[in-house]
C-alpha cells in the first residue's frame, strides 16, 4: 500500500502543505470549511498520522499528574499504582512524563495538601481517585479553572466538564451484589451491608452502591427481608471488629448475608467465627490476597472485581490519547462487572494488561 504524504493530501484537497500541517497540529488560522475539507480528504485516503514522529519532534512535552491514595497499607491502591506505572513503561518512547502524588486516604488534609503540590508541577493534565465529595469538587473545579483536562478513576462525581470517568457504575455494582446474595436468601432474613471506612469518608462510589443495593430489593421482594446499613470505622482492630459483629449478630439474630462495599471483606471473615462463617454468605469486591484467599477457602462466596490496575492504566493512556491525538473520549468508560468466584478465579488471577499506546 502506498504511503499517503502530506503533500498528496494538500493537492487533492487544493490547499498548502502549510495548511494541511496546521490542520494536522490544530494551530494557526484555518477556516472550518478550509479544515473540514482537509480532514475529509485525510480520511478519504486513509491517512494515519505519525503521532511517534511528531510526539519526539516536539519541543513540548507532556506531563500527567496522577493524584491517588497512598499505596502502602491497601492492595487495592497498589494495583491502581501498577496500572499508571504500566503505562508508563508503554510510554517511555514518546515525549510524556507521568508524575505520581500520593495521600492518606483517611486525611483531608492530606488529600489537599497533595493536590497543592501537583499544581505547583504545573501538569498538562490530571488523573484523579478523590475519596472526600466535598473537597473533591472543589480541586477538581479548581483543575478545570486551570484548563487541565481530568479523568476520574474509582469513583464518579458527574462533575460537568470532567473528561471521562473510568470504573464501575457503582449503582450496577450494587444491584448486582444485591441478586447474587438474593439467590439463596431464604424469608424474614437479615442482610447487612456493611462499609468498613473512615468515618469521614463519603465516597460517592459507595453513595452509589448502598442505593442500587436497596432498589434491587425494593423491586424484587422476599418476604419479611430487613437490610441493615452500618459503617465502621476501626475495621484494622481485629479484636474491634470481631466485639462489633457479635452485637449486631446478637441484635439480629436472623442475619445471613453481609455485603461489604469495599475491599476489605477479609476483614470480617478475620472476625467472625468459622460455625458463623458455615451460615452465612458473604460478597465483597476486588481481587486483593487476602480476598483471593478466604474466596479459595470458600468464606467469602462471589468477589467483584472493579479492576483497579486497568483503571489506571487506561486513565493515562486515555490522557495521552486526548493531548497528542486529540481523540474524543467517552465520558463515561464503565469497565465490566465481572463476577469472581471459586470455580472461575484462576482466569482472572494475574492478567496481563496490553503493552502499548493506542491512538
Amino acid at each position: 500500500m502506498t504511503k499517503v504524504r502530506i503533500k498528496d493530501i494538500a493537492k487533492k484537497a487544493g490547499v498548502s502543505v502549510g495548511t494541511v500541517d496546521r490542520v494536522l497540529h490544530d494551530r494557526g488560522r484555518v477556516s472550518m470549511a478550509v479544515k473540514q475539507r482537509v480532514k475529509s480528504v485525510m480520511n478519504e485516503m486513509g491517512y494515519k498520522p505519525n503521532f511517534l514522529a511528531r510526539s519526539l519532534a516536539s519541543k513540548k512535552g507532556h506531563a500527567i499528574a496522577a493524584l491517588v491514595p497512598e499505596a502502602k497499607q491497601d492492595q487495592y491502591w497498589q494495583q491502581a499504582r501498577l496500572g499508571i506505572e504500566h503505562a508508563i513503561v508503554g510510554l517511555r518512547d514518546y515525549n510524556v512524563t507521568v508524575k505520581l502524588h500520593f495521600y492518606d486516604q483517611d486525611s483531608v488534609k492530606s488529600f489537599l495538601s497533595a493536590a497543592q503540590q501537583l499544581m505547583k508541577s504545573q501538569p498538562s493534565a490530571v488523573l484523579l481517585a478523590p475519596l472526600f465529595l466535598n473537597e473533591g469538587y472543589r480541586m477538581i473545579k479548581h483543575f478545570l479553572e486551570q484548563e487541565l483536562p481530568v479523568i476520574l478513576i474509582n469513583t464518579d462525581m458527574n462533575f460537568p466538564g470532567v473528561l471521562s470517568y473510568i470504573g464501575q457504575n457503582s449503582f450496577q455494582a450494587g444491584k448486582l451484589a444485591a441478586r447474587l446474595i438474593d439467590f439463596g436468601l431464604k424469608e424474614d432474613s437479615t442482610v447487612l451491608l456493611l462499609n468498613l471506612d473512615a468515618e469521614h469518608i463519603d465516597g460517592g462510589h459507595l453513595i452509589a452502591k448502598e442505593k442500587g443495593f436497596r432498589t434491587y430489593f425494593h423491586k424484587h421482594v422476599k418476604s419479611g427481608i430487613q437490610i441493615v446499613s452500618k459503617e465502621f470505622s476501626d475495621f484494622a482492630d481485629s479484636q474491634a471488629t470481631r466485639v462489633y459483629l457479635q452485637e449486631l449478630f446478637e441484635e439480629y439474630g436472623n442475619m445471613a448475608s453481609i455485603f461489604v462495599t469495599n475491599s476489605r471483606a477479609h476483614r470480617v471473615v478475620d472476625a467472625l467465627p468459622k460455625k458463623v462463617l458455615r451460615k452465612i454468605s458473604i460478597v465483597g469486591f476486588d481481587l486483593i490476597e487476602p480476598n483471593l484467599r478466604y474466596l479459595r477457602q470458600g468464606s467469602i462466596d462471589f468477589l467483584l472485581n472493579q479492576n483497579p490496575q486497568l483503571q489506571g492504566y487506561w486513565g493515562v493512556m486515555n490522557l495521552v490519547n486526548h493531548l497528542m491525538a486529540s481523540k474524543t473520549i467517552p465520558e463515561k468508560q464503565y469497565l465490566p462487572l465481572d463476577v469472581v468466584m471459586i470455580e472461575n478465579l484462576e482466569y482472572y488471577v494475574d492478567r496481563k494488561l496490553p503493552l502499548q499506546v493506542v491512538f
